[in-house]
């Protein structure tokens, strides 16, 4: 009996011990393992939205995040949707989310545009799995969402501030690869934006010069410094400036290029060149005019002394010594008259150059590359069908020059002002072409006009201005027999008007 006893008592014993053992594993378990409460816990303070719902649209489970984001203020408000009767999803339907998942039980980064209660849409980044039971059979599908509306807004804006640029502005890696471009490097290359994204920007130029690129775009990515240079590209001088973009480490991962085409500008530079130049055989004449004006009446005075003093000079009483010196100074001063008048026939002479020139390609010529500066201070060009007039008898550069500086007049006039336009036309009038160069730029005082055309008069402020342009136009013009005049309206306009003789060349 006591034995008996004793063998129960170590029994108890046992399945105590056994007992409390069980107790510490449980509690372990429940320490290290997630319960049914915590992933509520879980769910519903995440901020990504969790959701549960059926192969057939109906809605198990939604956490407030995602209730909150879809525009509901209840989770029983949600539930009475059914996904497979419009769902939420206009630019990707639920049978392609579906087609997706059942063929490969999860679906990653699944990027679509989702509309909420009141209609506005979002755009939602969305990972799911396809939860099945032993047969194979889908029980339901559980996934997050996660609203990235504000990073897509972002990436518009950096679109739309990229396609601002008139410019060709786009981002590589070091290897090349083009991971965002605007509107403008597109149009150039003739190739979509969509298309231009992951290809070489090494492979749209011929491999000379983008072997040439390379070298100088590498040192960017090994310095860290931004570099500017320029070089060729399909007859069109081009200037890059390239910009390292760092990571978070302050490694170069890529650079921002930016492409300016330099062609019309350096055009309109060598046309700014050559009117300086004009202007300084300009200066040139009309100080040698002056010059001969004004020594032509004191040298003039100085010789009728010399040729009466001559005249009147007895042998006996003067010796051979002043007969000399009168002699010499009265040649002098015939030297000086030739000089002075050489000079200014120098001065008077026209550029070289063949004539005729045809009025429409000329003006063109002139035009085309002050066209963005002009629009930068406000100024609209326009340029009517001049085709039917005939060539005039002035060579191109000439020609070139009297429109550069009539339309740079304008552009100077509308500087500051804006939203103003220079019209240029043209006709034939008593035989020959008449051209108008019209602004709407405020017109010159009534005062001012008739010296419009005076070396050195300017109505600009001072060091705005030489006052030699529109003399430099008049000279031109009248240097061909032609005639140059303007007429303004104080507070409205002025137009320059330009008539020049036919080309009997042209017109054979």
């Amino acid at each position: 009996m006591r034995g008996g006893l004793k063998a129960d008592a170590e029994l108890v014993g046992e399945l105590e011990s056994l007992r409390a053992r069980m107790d510490q594993m449980e509690r372990r378990l429940r320490a290290t393992s997630p319960s049914v409460d915590s992933f509520e816990d879980f769910a519903r303070n995440v901020p990504v939205g969790i959701y549960r719902t059926t192969p057939d649209g109906r809605i198990l489970m939604a956490n407030p995040a995602l209730v909150a984001m879809l525009g509901y203020e209840r989770f029983e408000d949600l539930a009475e949707r059914n996904l497979e009767e419009g769902g939420f999803e206009p630019q990707y339907p639920r049978s392609h989310f579906k087609e997706q998942i059942e063929q490969y039980g999860f679906v990653n980064g699944l990027e679509s545009v989702w509309v909420r209660l009141d209609g506005r849409p979002i755009h939602v980044v969305e990972h799911a799995r396809a939860v099945r039971d032993e047969a194979g059979r889908t029980l339901f599908y559980e996934g997050t969402v996660l609203d990235v509306t504000a990073q897509r807004q972002s990436a518009g804006d950096m679109r739309s501030l990229m396609d601002a640029v008139v410019e060709e502005a786009f981002l590589m890696d070091q290897a090349g690869t083009i991971l965002a471009a605007n509107g403008m490097l597109a149009r150039e290359f003739g190739i979509p934006r969509e298309t231009l994204v992951g290809m070489s920007a090494y492979d749209l130029i011929p491999p000379d010069l983008a072997r040439q690129r390379r070298v100088r775009i590498d040192e960017v990515f090994r310095a860290g410094q931004p570099i500017q240079f320029r070089d060729c590209r399909a007859g069109k001088m081009m200037l890059h400036s390239v910009r390292p973009v760092f990571d978070g480490t302050g490694r170069v991962v890529r650079v921002a290029i930016h492409a300016s085409d330099l062609t019309e500008a350096l055009e309109l530079e060598r046309y700014r060149e050559k009117m300086v130049r004009t202007e300084q055989l300009a200066s040139v004449g009309v100080l040698t005019a002056m010059l001969h004006h004004d020594l032509k009446r004191p040298l003039t005075v100085i010789n009728l002394s010399l040729e009466e003093a001559l005249a009147h000079l007895d042998d006996d009483d003067g010796t051979p010594r002043v007969r000399q010196s009168l002699e010499q100074s009265l040649h002098a001063t015939e030297q000086l008259e030739q000089m002075a008048g050489s000079l200014l026939a120098m001065s008077r002479r026209t550029l070289p150059g063949q004539r005729p020139a045809k009025v429409d390609s000329v003006i063109g010529n002139a035009v085309r590359p002050m066209l963005d500066i002009a629009a930068r201070v406000g100024l609209k060009i326009e340029v009517r069908d001049l085709r039917r007039l005939p060539a005039v008898d002035m060579n191109e550069d000439e020609a070139e020059q009297v429109c550069f500086c009539l339309v740079e007049n304008a552009m100077q006039a509308a500087n500051g002002m804006g939203n103003r336009t220079l019209t240029i036309s043209g006709r034939m009038r008593q035989q020959r072409v008449e051209l108008a160069f019209a602004d709407d730029c405020g017109g010159v005082a009534p005062e001012h006009l008739d010296r419009l055309f005076e070396p050195f008069f300017t109505t600009k402020p001072d060091g705005q201005g030489t006052g030699l342009g529109l003399a430099v136009v008049r000279r031109i013009v009248e240097g061909v027999e032609g005639k140059v005049w303007a007429e303004s309206r104080d507070g409205e306009g002025t137009t320059f008007f330009v008539r020049l003789p036919v080309s009997v060349k042209g017109s054979a």
